[in-house]
């Protein structure tokens, strides 16, 4: 009997829709809508950063970032790859019969999700429709033709969650169009370099620094370990933790340590396309719950343009208008507060902003040079671990 009629049905599948060179090497998105036109460099750059920082498939940072939507990113891969591209209504109801085609196990470790199952085929969509190790894995374990889809990585985080209870990450709860902010429908052609504007530095007269008992952290926050976790951090130190940071969190973890003596109130805020999303936030209270949601917009006359404009901090009160006040009521705070906005610039773009409001008596004004070194060093960090990524790839033909 020949190798060919002894081969399990399971490892027959169906990849002849695949292009040849698209199945032979690794998908590179980014080099693709490059050579398409669609991005330039430089924004490759921007998003090739965001991913090693905020981590996600590179796809989710153009997205966030404004440069492409779903709907085209979606468009575009199922062309290149020429493989199907799945509609979102095809992750409703899926029957449980199909789901359990492929064990949770495979399915979180491949991104996979079957939705469809006729007859000897199986069809599924995959995070890499190009993977051909987890289509043939998904072949033996199901015993069927196998037939791969394409999908935003967002959709198939929320199928994961839905069918196979994968706890998903929050920027995917909100990317996903679980929200009011929507993308722009074309591909962005935004620049990294933006215009200035001066009033993003202002510092308002007089302002006067409440006086608190040591902070109170809610359960939910993100920080370091730490014997005195309220003691005030030398700047020395800081630069010598960030000299070993390994990811993007424990850059952000430092930053709101650094913070926590000077501020009751302290949260992280990463640029996604037009808005400040909030990453980490530390404060007594509901604090944590108050601001689940929050998302500040980047449009004029708020302060928050100011700052993303201008590259510089705001320290004082804030503008009267509505979103600078809707800010407030999520922290619990008063128009006639004080905040500092402060910026982390990479690349010549603010990459996200430090927040902060319930000054204590530790704070005075001479503190915010300190909080400027450190978001440059922070931002020195950030660059390190990129070129660190960056050294450890290989090209395709050496690995």
């Amino acid at each position: 009997m020949s190798a060919m009629k002894c081969a399990p049905a399971a490892l027959i599948v169906a990849t002849s829709q695949l292009d040849s060179r698209s199945m032979a090497k690794k998908l590179r998105i980014g080099e693709m809508l490059v050579e398409a036109g669609i991005l330039s460099r430089q924004q490759l750059e921007e998003a090739l950063n965001a991913q090693l920082i905020y981590g996600g498939k590179l796809g989710t940072n153009l997205v966030e970032h404004g440069f492409v939507t779903e709907e085209f990113l979606t468009s575009f891969l199922s062309k290149q790859c020429n493989v199907p591209a799945m509609d979102a209504k095809d992750l409703e109801d899926i029957p449980a019969e199909v789901i359990a085609m492929v064990p949770r196990e495979l399915a979180e470790r491949h991104r996979v999700i079957p939705f469809k199952r006729d007859k000897r085929r199986l069809d599924v969509v995959l995070l890499d429709p190009t993977n051909l190790k987890a289509i043939d894995e998904l072949a033996f374990k199901s015993g069927l033709m196998v037939r791969p889809y394409v999908a935003p990585e967002v959709l198939i985080a929320r199928g994961l969650e839905r069918y196979y209870q994968v706890t998903r990450a929050r920027r995917y709860i909100q990317v996903v169009g679980e929200h009011d902010h929507q993308p722009p429908s074309e591909p962005s052609g935004r620049s990294a370099a933006t215009s200035t504007n001066g009033t993003g530095s202002s510092a308002a007269p007089g302002v006067g620094f409440a006086t608190a008992s040591p902070v109170a952290t809610s359960d939910a926050t993100i920080g370091l370990p730490d014997a005195f976790p309220d003691r005030p951090m030398a700047l020395s130190q800081v630069v010598y933790e960030l000299q070993s940071v390994e990811t993007g969190t424990q850059i952000i973890n430092l930053i709101l340590r650094f913070s926590r003596p000077y501020f009751k109130k302290r949260g992280i805020f990463v640029l996604r396309a037009d808005f400040f999303d909030r990453m980490a936030v530390e404060g007594p209270g509901d604090l944590e719950r108050r601001t689940e949601k929050l998302r500040l917009p980047i449009k004029e006359p708020n302060i928050f343009h100011a700052v993303f404009t201008s590259k510089r901090y705001h320290l004082g009160t804030l503008p009267a208008n509505s979103e600078n006040f809707e800010a407030l009521d999520a922290l619990g705070e008063e128009p006639s507060s004080a905040v500092l906005v402060l910026p982390l610039v990479y690349n010549q773009r603010v990459e996200l902003i430090l927040v902060a409001c319930g000054f204590t008596s530790l704070f005075t004004v001479d503190h915010v040079r300190r909080f400027q070194l450190l978001m440059e060093k922070a931002g020195f960090a950030q660059q390190i671990l990129l070129l660190k990524s960056r050294l450890r790839l290989l090209p395709d033909e050496l690995q």
